[in-house]
């Protein structure tokens, strides 16, 4: 198989793997989510990564995950990857600009009412567990060449709490704060030559997801750096009276969206 289809292949497998994963979790949230998606993460990497179903094929531990033939040294590899990385930023933004995204924001605002105009909820969320699962997976189909083999190392189920921890504490829109996180995690660190200094990262990241954990609306930084990000954050521009016409508009549905959820909540009362 060629090696771009083999890569797609590999993102494509791990699909049915979300869904399924998305059965039990979808009718969590919040933290329950989270343990439910780790514990699966767990689970996967205690009972199946020893065994010939993932890496120990061949009794070696690991697999060949061998370059391209077009990209065989370090820097055309790296390009290859940054291609990866420029499709899936495409993917992402399309995904927001599209009716999926602002179904998504919908109900990051308010589930109850996106369930009363008659959207089903449930597949929206296991649409966001199957597209989730194919970046991942393309992810880990781009890491083993690095090296030139895939072994359980690489996908240690602890690191992934690491990087939740990062991408939270990072400023900005998806991608902005998917490259902040990068560059703290990753590309920070190999410029630090101090091995005292670079062992306070990991504590850092630690004192910041307490932070998140015990102020979520809150953004724990300095008041400058809030400052810097709320100017950083892209703000529409409209003209005066557009502006107050939206305002009024949002101020009649706001007092819709109030009645709506008081409908609803004492029909359940009386049911």
């Amino acid at each position: 198989m060629p090696w771009v289809l083999a890569v797609l292949a590999g993102a494509l497998i791990a699909v049915p793997v979300g869904a399924l994963l998305a059965v039990p979790a979808v009718r969590r949230s919040g933290l329950y989510l989270a343990l439910a998606t780790f514990g699966f993460a767990v689970l996967l990497e205690r009972l199946t990564f020893g065994t010939g179903l993932m890496f120990n094929v061949h009794g070696t531990g690991a697999l060949e995950a061998p370059r391209p033939g077009f990209a065989q040294s370090d820097t055309a590899y790296f390009y290859v990857v940054a291609a990866f990385v420029g499709l899936g930023v495409l993917l992402v933004l399309g995904i927001h600009r599209s009716r999926l995204g602002r179904l998504l924001r919908a109900m990051s605002d308010s589930t109850t009412a996106l369930k009363t105009f008659g959207t089903n909820v449930t597949t929206v969320k296991v649409i966001v567990f199957c597209l989730s699962a194919f970046l991942a997976g393309l992810g880990g189909a781009l890491i083993g060449p690095v090296t030139g083999s895939a072994s359980p190392a690489d996908y240690q189920s602890f690191g992934s709490l690491l990087l939740l921890v990062v991408l939270v504490i990072t400023v900005g829109s998806e991608v902005v704060a998917s490259f902040g996180a990068a560059a703290a995690l990753v590309v920070i660190p190999t410029y630090i030559t101090d091995p005292t200094f670079a062992n306070y990262f990991p504590l850092f990241f630690g004192a910041a997801a307490l932070a998140v954990a015990m102020k979520p609306n809150e953004f724990p930084a300095p008041g400058w750096l809030q400052r810097w990000a709320v100017r950083a954050r892209p703000q529409p521009t409209r003209h005066p009276a557009v502006a107050r016409a939206v305002t009024r508009a949002q101020g009649e549905d706001l007092r819709s969206k109030a009645v709506l959820g008081l409908g609803v909540e004492l029909a359940g009362v009386e049911g």
